[in-house]
């Protein structure tokens, strides 16, 4: 018997009469349900709501995220201030509920280690595979993390970073007694090879069972002359031009002990064939008649080409310029032939990641810097938005497809390196809320760092 029509017209009352019977239906079901049964149909709804958005198209998506932002924008417009205060405190009840609740049964566990315990399985512990894959950048992720965290919705689009060279790769592979060598004193073969000084308004703490990287205070790079003075040992950048190979290797041996010859031969080879700013170093120094002319690094040069591979390692021709004068800004890296002085590196500078990590940028490749725009995710054209220090590493330290990311594979240098950028993450937003209008009247702690800034 074929199932009755429903009438094609229904009364008002009728219909909210039908809609209140099925909520009803619903309530006693899902409160009749046990939890196993609950987390199966939570499931099931975010699986199908995952395979629908997976098939959708751009427009699509763009089609569906304007009609939520409508819905809530017109709700939200209709309520009164005494619902308004609801809703909020409902989110701060939920939000308060879901961080007590997580791990509540994990509290003073460290203090009492259970060895029966399985804790490699707890739901807030195990995050699981990472498998879900930005739509984006392509940038794989766990499933917890935020889908702006890669790339911020597809508004920053950066080139990944070039193989490894041959000779730089078969040391970071781990397989071998050499390569695990390297690895263990990384950071020791990025000093032999920087080309800028790191330093910290406090002393390094290294503790010796601990494998991450500390410091205390500020971080600075400083660079020093091409050339050192008369009766000096060449330094840092000035061991590239000291045009002896073997009296070059000995002097970075000697500077950096429990090194190995063999690696820092090869790796100095290395960074003459492909390293783009000794490159442009050897032959600036050529042509620099005097010592009152300088090889200028410009902070906010704009490279050949800007629109197609402006995230690319630069050429020869765009790294510096040699001038005499002081035709300079004061963000810029400007190098003397010969000098006694330091000058400190601006950490938004284009070069500041390639001058002090040349083992993590081999080629010298840009680094982040205040000329970087966010993109239109729908049709790629840069915007008038500045990419901010924060997205631009959260970019770069990601994992795209097949290929690895070295920098991430570097062991204690990858450590040097985050705490390194973080403190430019923060520095950075300082900047930004000091020179922001109205800072007069912002929290003291900031007037104290601005008097800091400026003593």
């Amino acid at each position: 018997m074929p199932p009755k029509k429903r009438k094609a017209i229904e009364s008002n009352e009728e219909r909210d009469k039908r809609l209140a019977t099925i909520r009803e239906r619903v309530a006693r079901s899902r409160n009749s349900e046990t939890a196993e049964h609950r987390e199966a149909r939570l499931q099931e709804m975010r699986n199908r709501a995952a395979k629908t958005r997976a098939s959708e198209t751009q427009q699509q998506r763009e089609a569906r995220l304007n009609d939520l932002r409508n819905r809530a924008t017109t709700s939200r417009a209709s309520e009164t201030q005494q619902q308004r205060e609801v809703r909020l405190q409902q989110i701060r009840d939920r939000t308060r509920r879901s961080r007590t609740d997580e791990y509540s049964d994990l509290q003073c566990e460290a203090l009492f280690y259970d060895p029966h315990i399985d804790y490699a399985h707890h739901a807030s512990i195990n995050i699981g595979k990472m498998d879900l894959i930005c739509r984006n950048c392509q940038a794989k992720k766990f499933k917890s993390e935020p889908p702006g965290l890669c790339c911020n919705n597809g508004k920053l689009k950066l080139n990944q970073l070039d193989p490894l060279p041959q000779e730089l790769l078969k040391y970071t592979t781990g397989d071998t007694p050499q390569s695990r060598h390297f690895l263990s004193n990384i950071r020791k073969y990025n000093s032999c090879f920087q080309m800028t000084s790191f330093g910290a308004t406090s002393v390094i703490n290294q503790l010796g069972f601990q494998s991450t990287f500390t410091v205390q205070g500020q971080i600075y790079h400083k660079a020093g002359s091409l050339l050192p003075l008369p009766n000096q040992q060449p330094k840092f950048l000035q061991l590239y031009f000291i045009g002896n190979d073997q009296v070059e290797t000995d002097q970075r041996c000697a500077n950096n002990s429990g090194t190995r010859r063999e690696i820092v031969s090869d790796l100095q080879q290395m960074f003459h064939a492909h390293n783009i700013y000794i490159k442009t170093f050897e032959t600036s120094i050529d042509h620099m008649p005097t010592d009152a002319y300088k090889i200028i690094i410009k902070a906010d040069r704009k490279p050949a080409g800007e629109h197609e591979r402006r995230f690319n390692a630069p050429v020869v021709d765009e790294v510096a310029v040699v001038i005499s004068g002081n035709e300079f800004e004061k963000r810029d890296i400007v190098l003397q032939l010969r000098s006694g002085s330091l000058q400190r590196i601006c950490e938004t500078h284009r070069s500041y990641d390639a001058l002090q990590y040349p083992i993590l940028f081999p080629y010298g490749e840009d680094g982040y810097h205040f000329n970087l725009r966010q993109v239109n995710p729908t049709t790629g054209i840069p915007t008038s938005a500045k990419v901010s220090a924060m997205d631009y590493y959260a970019y770069r330290l990601m994992i795209r497809g097949t290929k690895q990311n070295h920098v991430i594979n570097c062991r204690q240098l990858f450590h040097q390196f985050i705490v390194d950028m973080y403190v430019k993450i923060e520095s950075e937003r300082v900047n930004v809320y000091i020179l922001s209008p109205g800072y007069e009247t912002k929290n003291v702690v900031y007037k104290q760092v601005l008097n800091k800034k400026d003593s």
